[in-house]
């Protein structure tokens, strides 16, 4: 045998095949030894390239704590966060030490003028000999610690999610976040590349004609360390919690002009101190979904209630929680419907006193459905899929990342992380589906709820650009009213109340004319859609998609059970569902005009049907008319899905200008003769909006824009309060415009009697200040402290910017969070309290100049010309103010007791100025102006 076989032999029989795999005996030409000395420089190179870049990368894991911002707080993060990177930053570690070791050698051969780098030479003294063999027994050892560690990484990696929870919130992460990473994925891959060339050059030796001791061992050794190599490219896309994305499609059954249906419900509001909410759904609820047969179920916050009997304390309560999993798991087996196709998401009420996702009082991850089933990402979809459409679902989870307790938990918190994560969930299939796609997103908070994120953005705008057919949530419960529906459409931005109220349910942008252009950009709009409770009205919706046209109906079950429900697909009611793109495809033709020449419902029943009677009525002449009646047949094609009643029409017969004039009902008969008729709904063939417009409450709720009114409305009301107290002493220290009484029975104009009631509170000088300083320490002072979480653990003291709490790695930097929720304490202290309080004591300080000036009226009179009774109405009227006062200290106390009970508070230590600066500036304008 050749003496470079033997070495080859010699070194595959050690060393297996890595870093050093193929040594290429000297005892070449001129020019192979060449290229062996390239070679050697090359080798050279690649290892102090990869203990370089492997040195640096465990320096900087192991040492930089690598802060990085998420969402205005920060985390100091290091690699023993995640068991996996231990892992890899061992075998790294060893990697560059065994590439030390072979530098070495490299440099002693290259001295030498032996064999190529890496290969050590056989022709030494004993002792050589030995210190060789140690190496070398070293050297194996070390490839095999690689080999093990490097797998049981790439196993932890590529299977294991490492979930592990920062604050609530969630990040798609990848290497190149952190930037140790980056230099640890460069020197894995040098290492990659360097095996190549080693694996290559052992090619070259095996078809040279070299012998290898125990082939089949090498090479499997080889092919084990390749894939190690490799696969340290491979991370796979996570979210901030390191779980994964899931793609998931769900192919529903039907024929190619199926419909599909899903059921909603909203605040359950499970309680402790009214078993009946859950009782109730566990008994109707179950039975309802095996009829109605969804393919899904979406359940969109507030689960649980988490308040006390008296309603003021509002934190996490565990017993809730059990009876939601207990009921869930309950209804889930009875309904027949997989568990996958449950869809909960969390509410404030479910986020009450919660610090932290996954901490110990984050029940809705450890006993919700979501939670069970691993959906921990803030946003979470599924695609239902039928032949000729998808159907895209978005759930997003906007509850604050640090849950605060009620009553400053009231708004949905988007950050600019959820933003992106949601405009990519919603442009999933815009560029990889042949198939249009419907997008419907649901969430908890409606968007008069929700604040926008740390840039700016808001849902509204993400919503927006996507198209999406509707937002489905729930938050505001059915005593607001029953028209909660919206319909956002792109435009007038330049309006400047745009951004903070809509007047009407509609904002719609038809014109005489269509203009059916394709260079016209397309329409961008939305509905949304909230549904009321469970909580209460026991609701629940059931919302379908014809062929792209999306219906629904609200239903109730506090009469009961429902034997027969019916929900009309098309035509579209024309109050809540129609939109300007509907109106616009249809004038210019660019929908399946198929689609429009039937008449279909959706019929669910225990019992067989017997028949179903679809009925047009016409109200041109001021009553309902009835002009057009079909027998509906069920669907042909719908084998397994036995709901949908179709009747052929002539749909062109009832194009009008008008959304109201043609109203449709169904009628549906069973076997028991029972007739059930669906609600009468206008239509609108061409797509116009029949204008609906809100009630009072329903604006206030619906159209107000509360996060950006906020700061408007506060500076307002304190810029009033400043001008009453401000202008008065300016004009009587500027411009000596003094006003009294007696200039009031003169001018007795409105003006002149205001200045003057306010120019006598600022003759009271300890008051008017004492008035300025409370208005400045609401600006620039904490109004009082609490516990703001489930465990009364932490204090956070309130400013009218938010809640300031200490960050999370509880380093001594604040933060605020809680804005603006905490408009629910700010706002009505401004507004119903402060203000009529200075009001009252400018009252008390007018009534008081009025009993002087009759006082020094009656002093100069005979006895028996005083008027008695005009000097005492004028008291009478003093009487009238201190019960008003009376009724403000008790608005103002009943304020302090809710914060008392809500946050744990000390009534003489927590409240600072807020609680006693009211009632005594009070007491002290009655004392004051108690006599003339």
């Amino acid at each position: 045998m050749k003496k470079g076989n033997l070495k080859c032999i010699e070194k595959m029989s050690y060393l297996g095949v890595g870093v050093s795999l193929g040594t290429v005996p000297v005892y070449h030409s001129t020019n192979l030894k060449l290229l062996d000395k390239r070679i050697k420089i090359a080798d050279l190179v690649l290892r102090f390239m990869i203990l370089g870049i492997g040195v640096v990368a465990a320096v900087l894991i192991g040492t930089d704590s690598q802060v990085k911002v998420f969402f205005s707080f920060e985390k100091e993060a290091k690699f023993s966060d995640v068991k996996a990177l231990v892992f890899l930053v061992v075998a790294n570690g060893l990697a560059a030490g065994y590439s030390l070791i072979q530098g070495l050698c490299c440099v002693v051969s290259l001295v030498r003028g032996s064999v190529s780098p890496g290969t050590v030479p056989v022709y030494h003294s004993t002792n050589l000999k030995l210190l060789d063999k140690r190496i070398k027994i070293a050297d194996l050892v070390l490839r095999f610690m690689i080999l093990g560690l490097g797998v049981v990484a790439t196993v932890l990696i590529g299977t294991d999610s490492q979930v592990k929870v920062f604050f609530s919130f969630e990040k798609e992460a990848k290497f190149t976040d952190v930037k140790a990473l980056v230099f640890l994925v460069v020197a894995n891959g040098l290492a990659a590349g360097y095996s190549l060339i080693q694996g290559l050059r052992c090619v070259v030796s095996l078809v040279r004609g070299s012998v290898l001791f125990n082939k089949p061992l090498a090479w499997a050794i080889f092919s084990a360390e390749q894939f190690h190599k490799f696969s340290s490219f491979y991370t796979p896309t996570t979210a901030g919690n390191g779980s994964k994305t899931e793609e998931r499609v769900i192919q529903t059954k039907g024929a190619y002009d199926s419909v599909l249906w899903v059921v909603q419900f909203s605040d359950l509001h499970f309680s402790v101190h009214h078993p009946d909410r859950a009782i109730d759904f566990h008994d109707l609820v179950g039975p309802a979904l095996s009829f109605i047969n969804p393919s899904l179920v979406l359940i969109t916050g507030d689960l649980t209630d988490g308040k006390s009997k008296d309603l003021l304390t509002m934190k996490q309560n565990e017993d809730e929680w059990m009876e939601y999993k207990t009921v869930m798991d309950s209804v889930i087996q009875r309904s027949g419907i997989d568990k996958s196709l449950f869809f909960d998401l969390r509410g404030n009420h479910d986020n009450f006193g919660v610090p932290d996702v996954g901490g110990s009082f984050d029940f809705f991850s450890k006993l919700s459905i979501s939670g069970q089933l691993g959906r921990t990402g803030s946003v979470n979809s599924v695609t239902l899929e039928t032949p000729l459409r998808k159907h895209l679902f978005v759930g997003l989870d906007t509850t604050m990342l640090t849950g605060l307790r009620g009553p400053t938990n009231l708004f949905g918190h988007p950050t600019d992380q959820l933003l992106s994560d949601l405009d990519l969930e919603l442009s999933r299939w815009d560029s990889q589906s042949e198939k249009p796609v419907t997008k419907i997103a649901f969430g908890h908070f409606p968007l008069s709820f929700s604040a926008p994120s740390g840039s700016g953005r808001t849902l509204e705008d993400v919503f927006l650009k996507h198209s999406i057919s509707a937002y489905l949530c729930g938050h505001l419960h059915i005593k607001f009213g029953k028209n909660l529906k919206r319909h956002h459409l792109l435009g007038n931005q330049f309006l400047p109340f745009q951004k903070l109220f809509q007047t009407n349910m509609h904002r719609s942008s038809f014109g005489s004319t269509v203009n059916c252009s394709s260079e016209v950009p397309p329409i961008q709009e939305f509905w949304e859609w909230e549904m009321g409770d469970w909580r209460w009205n026991r609701a629940m919706r059931i919302l379908a998609i014809d062929r792209g046209h999306v219906s629904f109906i609200d239903l109730n079950f506090k009469s009961g059970a429902k034997d027969v429900i019916i929900l009309p697909t098309f035509p579209l009611d024309s109050r809540f569902m129609s939109t300007s793109l509907s109106h616009h495809n249809y004038e210019c033709q660019n929908v399946a005009l198929s689609s429009y020449e039937t008449i279909r419902s959706l019929v669910f029943s225990d019992s067989p049907m017997v028949s179903v009677m679809a009925r047009v009525y016409d109200l041109q002449s001021g009553s309902l008319v009835l002009v057009a009646e079909a027998k509906m047949n069920k669907h042909a094609d719908e084998a397994s899905r036995e709901s949908l009643y179709v009747a052929p029409w002539n749909y062109k017969a009832y194009e009008d200008a008008s959304p109201d004039r043609y109203w449709l009902q169904i009628e549906a008969k069973d076997n028991m003769d029972r007739s059930t008729f669906s609600e009468l709904r206008p239509f609108s063939i061409n797509g116009h909006n029949f204008e609906f417009s809100w009630s009072w409450k329903e604006f206030l709720v619906m159209g107000c824009q509360w996060a950006a009114l906020y700061f408007p409305l506060f500076w307002s009301a304190l810029y009033a309060m400043f001008f009453i107290l401000l202008l008065p002493k300016a004009l009587l220290v500027f411009p000596k415009k003094i006003y009294t009484y007696k200039n009031f029975l003169t001018n007795k104009g409105l003006i002149s009697g205001v200045l003057w009631i306010l120019q006598e509170l600022c003759r009271v000088q300890t008051l008017w200040f004492c008035w300025v300083g409370y208005l400045f320490y609401l600006i620039l002072f904490p109004w009082f402290m609490g516990y703001i979480f489930t465990e009364a653990k932490r204090k956070g003291y309130m400013t009218f910017r938010g809640w300031v709490i200490e960050t999370s790695d509880r380093k001594g930097q604040h933060e605020y969070v809680g804005f603006p929720d905490i408009m629910v304490v700010v706002l009505p202290h401004l507004l119903f309290v402060v203000l009529p309080a200075i009001l009252v004591t400018g009252a008390l300080t007018a009534e008081r100049a009025i009993y002087r000036e009759h006082m020094l009226a009656s002093s100069g009179k005979k006895k028996d010309d005083i008027d008695l009774n005009s000097r005492r109405c004028n008291r009478r009227t003093r009487k009238l103010l201190f019960v008003v006062c009376l009724v403000i200290c008790t608005k103002h106390f009943m304020n302090c007791r809710t914060l008392t009970k809500a946050y744990d508070m000390n009534p003489v230590f927590h409240f600072m100025g807020y609680g006693v600066s009211i009632p005594l500036l009070l007491a002290y304008a009655i004392g004051k102006t108690r006599s003339a």
